[in-house]
């Protein structure tokens, strides 16, 4: 607690409060010296009067005009017992100017708040509308979005245009499979061949066609070459590598048929007295060449075949075919869809 006149602290022993307004002071600031206030402490505590308090009773009276903030208060120790009923009459008396003066600070208060209230009430207006106008602007895109949406709804559905699509796509893709594949027609694939430093693949395709009852002439052959990454020698004790393919182009197509032709005829024959370089005999195989997409789906079926037990999967122009045994019909396989229908087929009759 602070005092009134000097708005410093004041402790419990220096403290003095006014008879009507309450309000706290050291008994210094009243001028009330340290004896009279050990003194009379009692009598004080009851009869003290600020300042403010005293000069609003004696304008009341007629009797004070200075301007001393605190003035200064003299006491007999006697004057309490000699005048107690005019010190009440004076408390009394005054007792409407305190009232009103209450009253004017009331109501100065009031308006000081009900300013705040009605500016914060002018806040919340704000806040308000600006609340007001973000509604609207979502109703509305909630609107536009539902009326798109029912747009789309009317609309044909999607999946029998994608299916089409898809038809589409798959169509287009097993015409190139087609054109890439008939570029192929007069290629071979030799598989099994022992691969050898500064072999001559040309001599190699000639030895080829002796083995197979053919005569092969230089000019018959337009490209002879290994394909694929080169593999590592064996070494001591490590298995030996499959030797890479090799791919033989004819000149005429006619050639290719035949050299194809005899190779499935003569099953099982080896590299052996085909003058090569020592080395222990193997069987080769002569097949048209595919493409890559043709190899893979070669490769499934031949997978599926197994699977299934199905007898025959061969190839024969670039195509391929499979045949459950001698008596059922032969399915030509041209995409994955394919294979998927025809064993999935054979799966259900079974």
């Amino acid at each position: 607690m602070n005092c009134r006149s000097c708005n410093k602290a004041i402790i419990p022993d220096e403290k003095l409060n006014c008879l009507r307004c309450k309000r706290s002071y050291h008994y210094a600031c009243l001028n009330i010296t340290r004896e009279d206030f050990n003194k009379n402490a009692t009598k004080l505590a009851k009869s003290t009067q600020c300042y403010e308090c005293t000069f609003v009773s004696d304008r009341s009276r007629g009797r004070r005009n200075d301007n001393t903030p605190v003035g200064k208060l003299t006491f007999d120790a006697d004057m309490w017992q000699d005048e107690p009923a005019e010190t009440t009459t004076t408390i009394r008396a005054d007792d409407s100017i305190t009232y009103d003066r209450f009253s004017s600070l009331l109501e100065t208060k009031i308006d000081s708040i009900m300013g705040r209230i009605v500016e914060f009430k002018d806040e919340i207006k704000k806040e308000m509308l600006m609340l007001a106008n973000r509604l609207s602007a979502v109703e509305s895109e909630n609107q536009q979005l539902r009326t798109e949406l029912q747009q789309l709804k009317q609309q044909p559905p999607i999946s029998p245009v994608v299916n089409e699509l898809h038809s589409t796509i798959n169509d287009l893709k097993t015409e190139l499979t087609e054109r890439d594949q008939s570029s192929l027609l007069n290629d071979v694939e030799i598989t099994g061949l022992p691969e050898f430093e500064k072999e001559s693949t040309g001599h190699l395709v000639m030895a080829i066609g002796a083995k197979l009852g053919m005569v092969l002439e230089e000019r018959d052959v337009v490209s002879a070459a290994r394909v694929g990454a080169r593999r590592p020698p064996p070494g001591e004790g490590a298995p030996a590598s499959r030797p890479r393919p090799l791919v033989v182009r004819l000149a005429r197509r006619a050639l290719r048929d035949q050299l194809v032709e005899n190779a499935r005829v003569r099953r099982g024959l080896t590299t052996a007295d085909m003058g090569l370089p020592s080395h222990t005999p193997k069987p080769f195989h002569v097949n048209e060449r595919l493409t890559k997409v043709n190899r893979s789906l070669f490769g499934k079926a031949r997978e599926l075949g197994r699977t299934h037990r199905w007898r025959f999967i061969w190839t024969r122009e670039g195509r391929i075919f499979a045949r459950q045994n001698d008596t059922s019909p032969k399915h030509l396989i041209r995409s994955d869809a394919d294979l998927e229908s025809i064993f999935r087929t054979s799966t259900t009759r079974n």
